[in-house]
C-alpha cells in the first residue's frame, strides 16, 4: 500500500509541475497543434515516469557483505496469536472514503452525460444541413460534436452562422478532439482532488477550441463576423461537459487568440525544455536508487575489519537487499549469541543498538546467512548506514570423481542420499541423472594425466527462469586443462526445471565439484550408496551412454532383454545397492558383441542381504 501512496504522490506532483511548465513556457504560443501534442504527452508522462527505475539501467558495482558458504544458525520464528478486532475508523479510511465518493460522483456524472449523447443519437432527427448530416438535439441547445457526430438545430441560425458552425465542428471531428476530452475527463475522475488536473483539463479544452477557430479562419470566413456570431450565441446552454461545444465560457481568450500574431518559429525551441523537466522528475523519483550508487555509504568487506572508534554503544542502521537490489522484508537481524534482535521493515531497513565488538547475524529463508561486526557500521568515527546484500543459497552437488586408472582395480564412487528442495532447480531426471550425465561426459584430459595433474574443480553457474545454464565459471580451479574440461561439460548440460518461489520461476545459483585423480586402471566404474530417483515426464532417469546407443542391462547377474530402455523398467531405484558401468573393450571382453554399446550391471540390496 505504501508503494501505491508514493506512486499517487509522484503522479500528482508531476501533473502540477507539467501544468506550470505548459502555462509559463508556451501558454500564449500560436503553435496550437504542437501544444496539443505536448499537453497529451505530459498527461502520459505523469503516469509513466514514477515507474522508471534508473537502478535497473546501471550495473551497480557495490561492495556488499558476502560469504561463500552460509553458517547454520537456529531458525527464529515470530508468531502472534490471532484475536478478533473491531473495525477501527482511522483517518486513512476516512480519506479513502472521501476520495472514492468524489471519484464515484464524477464517474456517474460522466456516464449520465454519455447517456444524454446516446439519447440524442437514438431519438434526435437527422437533417441534411448544407450537405452535412447533423443530429438535431432540439432548440436552445448550443451546437456541439462528439466523435463523428455533429449536433445542431438548423432553425436557430442564419445561413452564414450555419456555415461557420459546421466548419468549426467539422474541425473537431476531423482532428478527433473527442479523444482528448475523454482522456482529460478520465484523469480528472482519478485525481479529482488535485487542482492541477482541472487546470490541465481547461488548457486542453481551450486549445481544442483555438484549433477549431483556426480552421474556420483558414477556410476564409470573415474574422470579425465570426467573432460577433460567437458573442450572439453565448447565451445558449451546453449539452454536456465531455463534448466539443461551439460556445465556451472563455470567449474573450478565443477572440484574443484569433487576432494574435503568429509566434516566431524560434519559439519552437522552448518545447525542447520538456525533456530536461521530465529528466528532473525521473531523477527525483529515483533518489534512493541514485543514493545507493554513490560511495558515501559505508560497506562491509570480507577481508577488512575497521577498528572500534568508541567505547559507547553503537546504534547501527542498515538496509538488507537481495541480488536484484530489491529490499528484503522480514529478514531476521540478531545479535550473535543472544535472542536480542529485530526484523527488517517493508523497505528492508533495520535499526539496532550494539555494544563494542558485538556481531549481528542477518538471515532469511533461502538465502545465505551474513555476519557483520558492529565496527563495520562506523565510518571515519561516525555512524553510517550499511548496505547488506543477501545472496541466494547455492546448492552444491555431491562430489563427482573423474578417475584415470593405471592398473586393474575397482574404484567406487560414493553417492549419499540427496535431499531435493521443492523450490530448487532440477536436472532432467533428478540428481542421480545429473551425476550419471557428468560421469558419462567428463573426460580426463590425456595431457593432464601425463603431467600427473590432479585436484578438484568447482564450477558455479546459474539456472535462469527458463531453466537454461548461464554464466558458468570456474569458482575454484586446479589447472587450465582440468578447468576447461569441467567447464565444457557444464556448458553442454540440457535445460533444467527452474527453481520456483511462490509459483513463479526464479534464477538460482548452483555449484558442482568435479574431482580429477589418478589411480589403478580398470574399465569399469561402480556407483554405490542410496539413490533418490525422480522423473516427472516418464523419461529415462539414468543415461550412461551417448545418444543413439542402447546399453546392455544386467540385474543380479541376469542379462535383461534388449527391449529394456531404462533402469526404472526393471528395478526399483530404492532397492539399488550398486551400479557398475562397463564401457568399450572391457564390456566386449566379458559380454561379447552384446556389450558393444556398454553394460550397466546392477546389484540390488535384496540379493546382498540373501548372501549375508
Amino acid at each position: 500500500m505504501d508503494n501505491l501512496y508514493v506512486y499517487i504522490l509522484k503522479v500528482n506532483i508531476a501533473l502540477l509541475v507539467f501544468w506550470l511548465f505548459c502555462r509559463l513556457v508556451f501558454g500564449k504560443d500560436t503553435f496550437l497543434g504542437i501544444k496539443r501534442a505536448c499537453l497529451l504527452t505530459v498527461l502520459g508522462l505523469s503516469f509513466v515516469y514514477p515507474l522508471i527505475d534508473i537502478a535497473s539501467w546501471i550495473k551497480e558495482e557495490q561492495q556488499v557483505v558476502l560469504v561463500r558458504y552460509a553458517m547454520d544458525i537456529q531458525h527464529i520464528a515470530f508468531s502472534v496469536l490471532p484475536q478478533e478486532q473491531a473495525v477501527v475508523l482511522t483517518w486513512e479510511r476516512i480519506l479513502w472514503g472521501i476520495y472514492l465518493a468524489g471519484a464515484l460522483f464524477l464517474c456517474v456524472r460522466m456516464l449520465v452525460q454519455l447517456w444524454y449523447i446516446w439519447r440524442f443519437i437514438r431519438l434526435g432527427k437527422r437533417l441534411d444541413c448544407l450537405g452535412t448530416t447533423v443530429v438535431s438535439p432540439g432548440s436552445g441547445i448550443a451546437p456541439f460534436s462528439f466523435c463523428h457526430w455533429i449536433f445542431m438545430h438548423p432553425d436557430d441560425y442564419t445561413l452564414r452562422e450555419m456555415q461557420e458552425i459546421l466548419a468549426h465542428e467539422k474541425a473537431h471531428v476531423a482532428q478527433k478532439h473527442s479523444l482528448d476530452m475523454l482522456l482529460s475527463e478520465f484523469v480528472c475522475i482519478v485525481f479529482w482532488f488535485n487542482p492541477a488536473v482541472w487546470l490541465l483539463r481547461h488548457e486542453i479544452r481551450q486549445n481544442l477550441e483555438f484549433l477549431a477557430d483556426q480552421d474556420v479562419m483558414e477556410a476564409g470566413y470573415n474574422r470579425k463576423n465570426y467573432q460577433y456570431h460567437l458573442l450572439r450565441l453565448s447565451h445558449q446552454s451546453a449539452a454536456a461537459q465531455i463534448v466539443n461545444n461551439f460556445n465556451v465560457s472563455q470567449l474573450k481568450k478565443r477572440i484574443i487568440m484569433m487576432n494574435k500574431r503568429k509566434t516566431s518559429r524560434a519559439g519552437l525551441l522552448k518545447y525542447a525544455l520538456l525533456v530536461p523537466v521530465t529528466g528532473l522528475l525521473v531523477m527525483s523519483s529515483n533518489v534512493q536508487a541514485l543514493a545507493r550508487l554513490l560511495p558515501e555509504k559505508a560497506v562491509a568487506r570480507e577481508v577488512i575489519a575497521r577498528q572500534p572508534q568508541t567505547d559507547k554503544k553503537i546504534q547501527v542502521k542498515g538496509t538488507v537487499l537481495n541480488e536484484s537490489k530489491t529490499p528484503v522484508t522480514g529478514a531476521i537481524v540478531l545479535v550473535k549469541g543472544t535472542s536480542y534482535g529485530t526484523t527488517t521493515d517493508k523497505k528492508g531497513n533495520f535499526t539496532l543498538e550494539l555494544n563494542k565488538g558485538e556481531t549481528i547475524v542477518v538471515s532469511y529463508v533461502g538465502r545465505r546467512t551474513i555476519e557483520v561486526k558492529a565496527d563495520n557500521f562506523v565510518d571515519d568515527g561516525k555512524e553510517a548506514d550499511l548496505v547488506i546484500e543477501l545472496q541466494p543459497e547455492a546448492k552444491v552437488l555431491d562430489r563427482v570423481e573423474v578417475v584415470a586408472y593405471t592398473a586393474k582395480k575397482k574404484t567406487k564412487i560414493k553417492d549419499e542420499v540427496m535431499e531435493v528442495v521443492e523450490s530448487t532447480p532440477q536436472f532432467p531426471g533428478g540428481d542421480v541423472a545429473l551425476k550419471a550425465f557428468l560421469l558419462e561426459n567428463v573426460k580426463y584430459p590425456q595431457e593432464a594425466q601425463q603431467k600427473g595433474i590432479t585436484g578438484e574443480v568447482m564450477v558455479g553457474f546459474r539456472v535462469n527462469e527458463q531453466g537454461k545454464i548461464i554464466d558458468p565459471q570456474v569458482v575454484t580451479g586446479v589447472d587450465p586443462l582440468l578447468d576447461k574440461e569441467a567447464l565444457r561439460v557444464v556448458k553442454m548440460m540440457p535445460a533444467w526445471t527452474p527453481a520456483r518461489q511462490r509459483g513463479k520461476a526464479v534464477p538460482y545459483d548452483f555449484m558442482i565439484p568435479v574431482n580429477f585423480s589418478l589411480s589403478g586402471k580398470v574399465d569399469e566404474i561402480i556407483v554405490t550408496g542410496s539413490f533418490t530417483v525422480r522423473s516427472d515426464r516418464g523419461e529415462p532417469i539414468l543415461k550412461m551412454m551417448s545418444a543413439g546407443s542402447q546399453p546392455l542391462y544386467v540385474i543380479d547377474d541376469v542379462i535383461q532383454p534388449e527391449s529394456v530402455k531404462d533402469i526404472s523398467q526393471i528395478a526399483d531405484p530404492n532397492n539399488i545397492q550398486t551400479i557398475t558401468v562397463l564401457k568399450d573393450e572391457s564390456a566386449i571382453k566379458i559380454y561379447g558383441e552384446k556389450g558393444k554399446n556398454g553394460v550397466i550391471i546392477i546389484t540390488t540390496k535384496k540379493k546382498d542381504e540373501q548372501k549375508k
